[in-house]
């Protein structure tokens, strides 16, 4: 909950008071989810997003008290997760665009499975640095 706190803080002050109100509105939300008082499915799809966006934000913080190993173990994960996120978006693309004579995105096929098996490597690390 301090950590959540720290995170509404810094958005709170980085935005606008509409946005802040909306950011209010995603914390009331996300704490009512985690406590059982709502159901993700019953909100809406915008608010399900502004949950699901604390959500990330929180599980992407390492605890102040965490060694330096979970530290930087984290931030590995973190770089990791967004290079999967930019080959999975490249993929999509090429599939997309895919005339289906010339072009069948194996290249980038290749490298967001790559992509995914750091990702899976970093995401253990992290579990075994931060346990």
């Amino acid at each position: 909950m301090k950590r959540l706190a720290i995170v509404g803080a810094v958005l709170l002050m980085a935005t606008g008071a509409a946005q802040a109100q909306g950011y209010e509105r995603a914390v009331r939300n996300y704490q009512a989810v985690i406590s059982g008082q709502k159901k993700l499915d019953d909100l809406t799809q915008q608010e399900q997003a502004e949950v699901l966006a604390v959500a990330r934000a929180i599980s992407r913080r390492a605890p102040s008290d965490a060694s330096d190993e979970c530290r930087s173990a984290r931030d590995e994960a973190e770089s990791a997760r967004q290079e999967l996120q930019d080959r999975a978006k490249r993929l999509m693309r090429c599939a997309e665009g895919s005339d289906l004579s010339s072009e069948d995105c194996d290249s980038e096929a290749r490298r967001a499975r790559n992509a995914q098996s750091d990702f899976s490597s970093k995401v253990s690390s992290v579990q075994s640095e931060c346990s």
